[in-house]
């Protein structure tokens, strides 16, 4: 058996729900794309650029959890994989560094809220929005949050499927032991010639997990493995 460790932003959704409503309700934009270009160029962690840009953001909660329920776009076979996962006991865990407000009213949405999830934490201030980040044991995190929940992942000692999008999926899916990718994380496996499975629909990753779990019993999952640093997939 195998753990699934899966993104929520532009990989369960078709767009990233964070940034469209980081920008819809930010009182500065300017400063939200300064800070995005320093996440770009490597001078901030997602976790840093996430507090920053929430911070700017002037909305309730409830506000954030309509919008949400309004605008998400949930890519297509999602639930349907999600079904084929428990169904055959395989952990599926939703990691991202996004806020447990707007992701949770998305998977309460689709009937999918016992599911289990890891994210920044959000609160609504008189400065703005909140997010704080800790593991899964509940220390505070500063940055690396993906990892820190993909070695709580792999204390269960089953192998973990990563599945992601961006930059911010490359440090845990370097250490995962299989990866299934779309977007920049693609892009960056596919630049480096590191093994993964391309994906657009979750009807295809359903396919391609109920293909692992069968090659189980044979042999083990393929670890893309450290041929290349993290910082050098990155840039």
């Amino acid at each position: 058996m195998f753990t699934v460790q899966c993104d929520f932003d532009a990989t369960i959704t078709v767009h990233d729900l964070g940034v469209r409503l980081q920008k819809s309700f930010t009182t500065d934009r300017a400063e939200w794309d300064r800070t995005n270009d320093e996440y770009e160029a490597g001078l901030i962690s997602v976790e840093e650029c996430q507090r920053r840009q929430f911070a700017k953001v002037r909305i309730s909660a409830d506000e954030a959890r309509d919008f949400a329920v309004r605008e998400v776009e949930v890519r297509p076979g999602f639930s349907q994989a999600v079904d084929y996962c428990l169904g055959e006991g395989i952990r599926f865990v939703i990691v991202s560094n996004g806020m447990d407000i707007y992701i949770d009213a998305v998977l309460q949405k689709l009937g999918l809220s016992a599911l289990e999830r890891y994210s920044g934490h959000g609160r609504v201030t008189g400065d703005g929005m909140s997010i704080e980040y800790a593991d899964p044991e509940g220390n505070p995190i500063e940055e690396n949050f993906k990892v820190a929940c993909l070695r709580h992942l792999q204390a269960a000692e089953q192998p973990v499927v990563c599945i992601g999008d961006s930059i911010s999926d490359i440090a845990p899916a370097l250490g995962a032991d299989h990866v299934i990718a779309r977007g920049g994380l693609l892009e960056r496996f596919r630049r480096y010639e590191l093994p993964h499975f391309a994906f657009e629909t979750f009807y295809e990753v359903k396919d391609h997990l109920r293909g692992l779990l069968a090659s189980r019993a044979g042999r083990p999952l393929q670890n893309p493995g450290p041929r290349h640093s993290e910082r050098s997939v990155a840039e």
